[in-house]
């Protein structure tokens, strides 16, 4: 068992070390190869990306519906079929495929495909086929099947555990401005699901049908999560990179990428949802190299589960373990031990962080700057976070109330001593 280690280092000392390539993982590769490899791709990464321009075109509508492919809107209702894929964590989520209001599928470029009117699973990729069964050819790019869109959805119960789809498109909008990596979520209207039960998470296995026809289920206010585009560096079979193995590692690692492993640490109590495990965290490819198709030139290590945002990793609050989207749990949790920069919340066992450097608090300041009121107030506005905890006639007092609690963690981070 690793020992506990703050996360502060004498960061001139070190430089990049790394021993050997980032090579694109694949399914013949060996397991001891894929540990090593991991390895090498960690140290490698770059904990932060670059953040959005403030100033630019378009960045106060980003701020309401990320960039996709699929022409999917924020705020507006969708129309799917339901598809069974193994579903992991404990939050309420399903998989279906995107269609109109009529059922008819589109594919993977978001294009309509009205010859199409079933569903294959081969391994982890679904196709459409046309009614005797046969899979649609594909005539615009490669692979020789055209795939169906397939969205993964957050619904919520409003129980407090299952709220997700509020916590996960809020935070993932914060994040996307300070420049830490995770995948986007996109806030419905409604979705309307073309062989759904009420409850798909619980287990259904095959699409409801009623009457020789798909049976409709509507959830509201759920939302769709896009995936941060980059080729994941991991087989399905391994964890992807926890906080134990970057403190093995963290003699190979840069000074520079100290600064943005402790920034991303600060951004994640920040939010407190806080990745505690290595199924909380991921490492993809950005960008391959330009000789060397099969080596990873950029990686990314990024934020898979961001959905335990806005509550308490501290005990409990009002009988619920862990909270989310709990505005009154958010303002209580202190991201610091008093009048210092050690987390208030840590793992006995060492596997996160403990402190962090006043480099990283300032560089931390620094990316939050983008926080303005404006930012926050449309995020909040967006993600609908505020039906959370208020009705809806008090949606707009609510969102500047949750616009002033993000903003009081981020004064907190500012008082913070690291000396």
């Amino acid at each position: 068992m690793i020992k506990m280690l703050p996360f502060v280092f004498a960061i001139a000392m070190f430089g990049v070390t790394a021993s050997a390539e980032c090579l694109i993982t694949n399914d013949t590769m060996p397991p001891a190869l894929l540990t090593a490899n991991q390895k090498s791709c960690l140290i490698q990464a770059n904990f932060l990306i670059q953040q959005p321009d403030s100033a630019a075109q378009g960045f106060r509508e980003q701020l309401i519906t990320p960039e996709n492919s699929e022409g999917l809107i924020n705020g507006k209702p969708i129309h799917c079929r339901y598809i069974y894929q193994q579903q992991n964590g404990a939050s309420a989520k399903f998989r279906c495929a995107l269609t109109n209001e009529s059922n008819q599928l589109y594919d993977d470029d978001g294009q309509l495909a009205a010859e199409a009117s079933q569903l294959i699973t081969e391994d982890d990729d679904v196709f459409l086929a046309d009614s005797s069964g046969a899979k649609l050819a594909n005539t615009k790019k490669s692979g020789k099947f055209r795939k169906a869109r397939i969205l993964k959805v957050r619904y919520t119960k409003l129980d407090g555990r299952n709220v997700e789809n509020y916590t996960s498109s809020a935070a993932s909008r914060i994040l996307w401005a300070m420049g830490v990596a995770s995948h986007r979520n996109i806030m419905t209207e409604r979705i309307s699901c073309f062989g759904c039960s009420k409850d798909p998470f619980k287990g259904q296995k095959a699409s409801v049908m009623q009457a020789g026809k798909y049976a409709v289920e509507v959830f509201p206010e759920a939302s769709i999560e896009l995936k941060f585009a980059g080729k994941r560096l991991y087989s399905p079979l391994q964890k992807p990179w926890d906080w134990a193995q970057l403190f093995l590692l963290q003699k190979k690692l840069s000074a520079q990428q100290i600064l943005q492993a402790e920034t991303f640490a600060l951004v994640t109590h920040f939010l407190t949802f806080t990745s505690t495990n290595s199924l909380q965290n991921a490492l993809v490819c950005t960008a391959k190299s330009k000789t060397n198709s099969n080596q990873c030139e950029t990686v990314v290590a990024m934020s898979h589960d961001i959905g335990a945002a806005f509550g308490t990793r501290i005990g409990t609050a009002n009988g619920k373990d862990h909270p989310r989207g709990d505005i009154a749990a958010y303002r209580k949790n202190s991201i610091f031990k008093k009048g210092t920069c050690e987390f208030a919340y840590t793992k006995s066992d060492g596997t996160l962080p403990i402190k962090i450097s006043d480099q990283a608090r300032s560089e931390f300041l620094q990316r939050a700057k983008i926080l303005d009121y404006e930012t926050l107030r449309t995020i909040v506005s967006a993600s609908k976070l505020s039906r959370l905890n208020f009705s809806q006639n008090d949606i707009h007092v609510a969102d500047d109330l949750w616009v002033n609690a993000i903003t009081e963690k981020i004064q907190e981070v500012a008082s913070a001593s690291c000396k």
